[in-house]
């Protein structure tokens, strides 16, 4: 689970780097010939050196120890609903004006979008699997859930319920009516200008002035860059938490685990990521869609595996949970998790069906997954070697002060707690107050 987690995090830096150049090529190539600059740039080029910069900035940042910001997490969501409303207001008087060409629900695929299937097994029941699998990149950010929830403020569950609530309905309205929409409003014979820039192509295609035009389609632009380049750091502060999760566990390499002498980062775990994302934005030279599908592989198989390893943890582990996924069945004195079971058989048909439809996908996530995961294998049982030998030594960087003046300046959460440290080597009692202290 953890290894198609990696991946896609990977990915989500990736393709969140090469859409943000994507949507500002578009806007260049729309704006310079009305301001008589006679010159285009080509998007896909564009988009991987401006790809390759958001990740090299995010990654000096991460390395240096960026800081968590709820505040400007709300602002941005913020600026996304204005934008929203915005275009959805917008899009409704279009309709009153010109109407509405309600899109085909006829199931169409390609050759590209059925890989291995041959068209006439892609009817009935498995189309609509293909099809969900093919939507499945909706559900992205959704698995960030699993990993910060231990950063949650209490109550965790309360809270996690409530982000999930707000992730679906930002998901369901700017991802699926937008696209909605982008299907009705733009003219078939220019829509495929904007397959990789739907957007943009839904704000020039609105009614009303053509500057009007161009100031919606800048500022959606704008706030497209801001949220994907977002999603970079995103990617890079999620797969570092998720590696010092499995170095709390043993797991990762004390190469790894070495601490930036400077910053007390995790530097080399962050460098890790960092190198795989700018490998991936080169490989794919711009293609949106190739991302897409691979993407898509680390959403679904991250997914099956999460699913699959909580179905065998209920029976593995009966003891009293503060919440279950809903449909359980008494039965014979032993409780069956009937409706877990349904969403890990659903998730892993759609994960199925991608393996045999996405074959870029499957072939490159596939032995990305087969990589970390053989790393984290082999790095465990060293690991485990070394805890046997007394040699694990958890890592730390040491500072000298003569007051704790510096402390209390770097440390801003009001409720502090002061743990007095006599031996290093020896950190039970923090590990204890670490473990009960709810914060």
């Amino acid at each position: 689970s953890v290894s198609a987690l990696m991946f896609d995090y990977v990915l989500t830096g990736a393709i969140s780097s090469v859409a943000a150049g994507q949507y500002l090529a578009g806007l260049m190539n729309s704006a310079l010939p009305r301001l008589h600059v006679h010159w285009t740039v080509e998007p896909r080029a564009f988009s991987v050196i401006f790809a390759l910069a958001v990740v090299a900035y995010f990654w000096r940042q991460n390395i240096r120890g960026i800081e968590e910001s709820s505040d400007k997490a709300i602002k941005i969501m913020t600026l996304v609903a204005v934008m929203g409303v915005v275009t959805f207001a917008w899009a409704a008087y279009t309709i009153s004006i010109r109407g509405f060409r309600w899109p085909s629900l006829d199931l169409r695929f390609t050759p590209e979008s059925l890989g291995w299937l041959s068209a006439g097994s892609a009817v009935g029941k498995l189309g609509l699997l293909v099809a969900l699998g093919h939507a499945f990149l909706g559900m992205s950010g959704l698995e960030t859930l699993a990993q910060v929830y231990r950063e949650m403020e209490a109550p965790k569950l309360k809270n996690l319920k409530r982000a999930a609530v707000v992730i679906f309905f930002f998901a369901l309205l700017l991802t699926g009516v937008v696209s909605f929409l982008a299907v009705g409003l733009i003219p078939d014979e220019i829509r495929g200008g904007y397959s990789d820039n739907l957007l943009a192509g839904l704000a020039m295609s609105l009614a009303g002035p053509h500057y009007l035009q161009l100031l919606l389609q800048a500022f959606v632009v704008l706030v497209g860059v801001v949220i994907l380049s977002g999603a970079v750091n995103t990617s890079i502060l999620g797969s570092n938490g998720v590696l010092n999760r499995l170095a709390e566990d043993g797991i990762m390499p004390d190469f790894l685990r070495h601490l930036h002498p400077r910053f007390g980062t995790t530097h080399r775990m962050i460098n890790l990521v960092v190198i795989l994302q700018a490998v991936t934005i080169v490989l794919c030279r711009g293609d949106i869609y190739l991302l897409g599908e691979a993407y898509a592989f680390g959403v679904i198989w991250s997914f099956v595996f999460n699913a699959g390893a909580t179905l065998m943890l209920r029976f593995k582990d009966r003891s009293k949970r503060e919440w279950k996924v809903p449909g359980n069945l008494m039965l014979g004195g032993r409780e069956w998790p009937l409706g877990l079971a349904a969403l890990f058989i659903l998730l892993l048909s759609v994960g199925i069906i991608n393996l045999m439809t996405k074959r870029v996908a499957t072939v490159s996530g596939l032995a990305f997954t087969a990589f970390f995961f053989t790393l984290f294998v082999i790095s465990e049982r060293l690991n485990r070697r070394a805890h046997a030998k007394g040699e694990h030594r958890e890592k730390f960087n040491l500072r000298s002060a003569d007051n704790l003046s510096m402390v209390r300046e770097e440390i801003e959460r009001p409720q502090r707690v002061l743990v007095a440290v006599r031996d290093p080597t020896n950190l039970y009692h923090l590990n204890r107050i670490l473990e009960s202290h709810d914060s």
